[in-house]
């Protein structure tokens, strides 16, 4: 359940009988186990309050425990995209 808002997991566990939640419970340990690390990873813990900083048009950072980057760390991050994908030349458009 981990990731899917409460009010989701109480309307799936709800009226279940107990074979219901046993199974539910087998599938879910099962699918734990074979998730790949990258999607373990992205999975958001209980205690997780997600903070995201736009960086640009494109970019996003994402903190997990909240954190805001200072206006000094974010036009760093920003010199360094521009460094690395500078933007594209203007071009003419295509004409129609």
């Amino acid at each position: 359940a981990r990731g899917l808002p409460l009010r989701k997991i109480r309307e799936l566990l709800f009226g279940r009988s107990l074979d219901e939640l046993r199974e539910i419970l087998r599938r879910g340990l099962v699918e734990a186990k074979t998730a790949s690390p990258t999607t373990q990873l992205m999975m958001p813990a209980g205690d997780e309050l997600w903070r995201v900083t736009p960086i640009d048009e494109e970019f996003l950072i994402v903190s997990r425990n909240g954190r805001a980057l200072t206006a000094t760390q974010r036009a760093s991050v920003q010199r360094a995209l521009q460094t690395a994908f500078p933007a594209p030349k203007n071009t003419k458009p295509n004409a129609k």
